[in-house]
């Protein structure tokens, strides 16, 4: 089954690390029946430099890794592009891609086989029959391009491609290119996609692929060419046009040394992984060279730091993996015979099961992020078939209840070694199966759990900011209330534009939306100070056409439109808002078609990105649709 050419929009164009209630979907509604939306062509289009929000994720205990959220004005520039290069970027990667493992090989279509795992997991975490709509398919996909040949680098790790390669080698040097996305240079892609910088430099105004998308990527960076955004699918996929090209170059250089391709070496590309296989020192030394030299032609820098040469068997770090399955196929024995387990056994079982994660964490605490997600993946496979096989032989509630309190024990343990953003939603998912469990054998105080579980990781790992944040938006259902004072200190800490929305779905629940004074008055306070740096920087002396169209393009101005249609302004807020929305409404534009087709959109401030309304059920899916798919986050 085809799919639409705007699905980027909903799959290729946003981090996959923001927050569950953000969400492109009636943008993407209204494109798709806006028939002005299928006259419009990249060829003629005024692109416009937009402002991207630039928010932080948990790299390492040491530091952040800075992300970045495009305008929706630029998204909707970027999908033009797609919509008319996609087939010829494909084109480009056939013909060029020479050691890539990971590139656009063809346009996704629809399949059933995965449709069928998110309706099963739908299933679990709603406790009802629940079928995906043929309109819902193409939004749990996970790209607009389907890529050959591993979607994720531990599938090269376990292929027999990698066993091949461990088999005809000895030796393995391993390299890394250092803040690649960062340091990608906008207008090396056209130096990339034509094969030469000297032809590229004096035919800069050709309405071709790689003119066209330089274009796109430095004027949704604000007019940037040091650097492309990083977060977004589409980022890796124009990254894979220049590291493609410095692969070609490389095996031309090899080529000049006499050396043999796939006699004397073998070279496999992830992203910007690099491995080199060879059965010589001096080739692996001769083969780095040649990359450092060529990656440096595109300003782009090997990470000498990551560099290592390793004999076979290769990736000796990576024997985590072995230890560990042979830790959960032990602990998970135990749930094979349910009619025997009792309160004693589960204790030991499990407590000698954290022991023995921590033991591991600590041996190989570089790869900890991995090691996490793949415990909570098991996880959620084996309570999965606990539930489903063999939860009501057990003897009686009690026990059920024990194994219940055991489980979120666990998993709140495991999680605290690793709070990425895709750590934090398997958690998330995980507490559901759990808490659905506990409905039907009526114990609610299992809930009391996990709330009091989770808000000690809110409490005390606050300064994982974008982590938290689908935290507290997965115990807004909670009648257990975040105090106060915690919310005020998050506020504090990272006042931005996520943390402010996703506090304001928190408060949108009951009670709660006449209530928690401090914060309602923190964030009116925040937007006032947004309204005010808007006029002054934009409307306030003069206001013109251009001032009100870079105040459209700027990142404040995601704040005030979805804001406006939330229910936690006071009076007075909304009417200063308003004031910047009767101004916008009453320009006469030039004849920027996209700009006015965005602005369309937006003019009634009633259509915001952070949706408001956000019921449980559609938390659930937004859960199922970011834990389900090979969407990618950054590790």
């Amino acid at each position: 089954m085809n799919i639409s050419k705007a699905t980027a929009l909903l799959l290729d164009l946003l981090p996959y690390e923001i927050p569950l209630i953000y969400s492109n979907q009636e943008l993407y509604n209204y494109i798709n029946n806006n028939p002005k939306w299928d006259e419009l062509s990249i060829d003629n289009l005024i692109l416009n430099e937009t402002q991207p929000y630039h928010f932080y994720i948990y790299k390492n205990d040491f530091s952040n890794r800075l992300l970045s959220l495009l305008h929706p004005l630029a998204q909707l520039q970027t999908t033009k592009f797609i919509e008319k290069y996609d087939q010829e970027l494909i084109s480009f990667f056939h013909t060029h891609t020479i050691f890539s493992i990971r590139f656009p090989y063809d346009i996704n279509s629809i399949s059933k086989k995965p449709i069928d795992k998110i309706e099963s997991d739908m299933n679990f975490l709603l406790n009802e029959e629940y079928e995906i709509n043929n309109n819902e398919y193409e939004k749990y996909m996970d790209s607009y391009f389907s890529k050959k040949r591993f979607k994720k680098i531990t599938d090269f790790y376990k292929s027999n491609l990698f066993k091949k390669l461990e088999t005809k080698y000895s030796l393995l040097q391993k390299l890394d290119i250092s803040n690649c996305f960062y340091s990608i240079y906008t207008h090396s892609i056209d130096w990339a996609y034509l094969g030469s910088r000297e032809f590229a430099k004096k035919n800069r105004n050709g309405k071709r692929l790689s003119t066209t998308l330089d274009k796109v990527m430095s004027s949704s960076n604000y007019g940037e060419t040091n650097g492309i955004i990083v977060g977004p699918e589409f980022s890796r996929i124009v990254a894979e046009i220049v590291l493609t090209r410095i692969d070609k170059l490389v095996y031309e250089r090899i080529q000049k040394e006499n050396l043999v391709y796939k006699r004397d070496f073998e070279i496999v590309r992830y992203i910007d992984d690099i491995f080199i296989f060879t059965n010589s020192h001096q080739d692996a030394s001769l083969i780095k060279q040649i990359y450092i030299e060529t990656s440096n032609d595109y300003k782009l820098t090997i990470n000498e730091s990551k560099a290592f040469l390793e004999t076979n068997p290769f990736l000796k770090k990576h024997i985590w993996v072995v230890k560990l399955k042979k830790i959960l196929k032990e602990y998970f024995s135990l749930f094979e015979e349910p009619k025997s387990l009792d309160k004693p056994s589960i204790r030991r079982a499990t407590n000698s099961f954290l022991s023995e994660i921590r033991a591991i964490i600590i041996e190989f605490e570089n790869d900890k992020h991995s090691i996490v997600s793949f415990i909570l993946s098991s996880l959620e496979k084996v309570w999965k078939s606990l539930i489903s096989t063999s939860f009501d032989v057990m003897k009686n509630n009690e026990y059920k209840r024990y194994l219940l309190f055991k489980f979120i024990d666990l998993t709140h343990y495991v999680l605290t070694f690793s709070l990425t953003a895709q750590n934090v939603l398997k958690y998330s998912k995980l507490t559901v199966y759990i808490s659905n469990e506990a409905v039907k054998i009526g114990d609610y105080s299992i809930h009391d759990l996990i709330f009091s579980k989770t808000l000690e990781i809110i409490k005390y790992h606050n300064n994982k900011n974008t982590e938290i944040l689908n935290l507290i938006i997965i115990l807004k259902d909670f009648e257990k209330e975040i105090p106060e004072n915690i919310l005020i200190e998050i506020l504090k800490k990272n006042p931005n534009y996520f943390t402010l929305s996703c506090i304001t779905y928190y408060l949108s629940e009951g009670n709660r939306t006449f209530r928690y004074k401090k914060v309602r008055g923190f964030i009116n306070g925040e937007i006032n100070m947004i309204i005010h740096l808007l006029n002054e920087k934009y409307i306030l002396p003069n206001t013109d056409s251009n001032k009100l169209k870079e105040l459209v393009n700027s990142k404040e101005f995601y704040v005030i439109h979805d804001f406006y249609s939330s229910n936690i302004l006071s009076k007075n807020t909304k009417i200063e808002i308003e004031k910047i929305k009767n101004r916008i409404l009453k320009e006469k534009w030039d004849k920027d078609v996209l700009f006015n087709v965005f602005i369309q959109y937006i003019k009634d401030f009633d259509k915001p990105f952070m949706n408001w309304n956000a019921s449980k059920k559609e938390m659930i899916k937004m859960l199922v649709e970011k834990t389900t798919s090979n969407m990618q986050a950054y590790d």
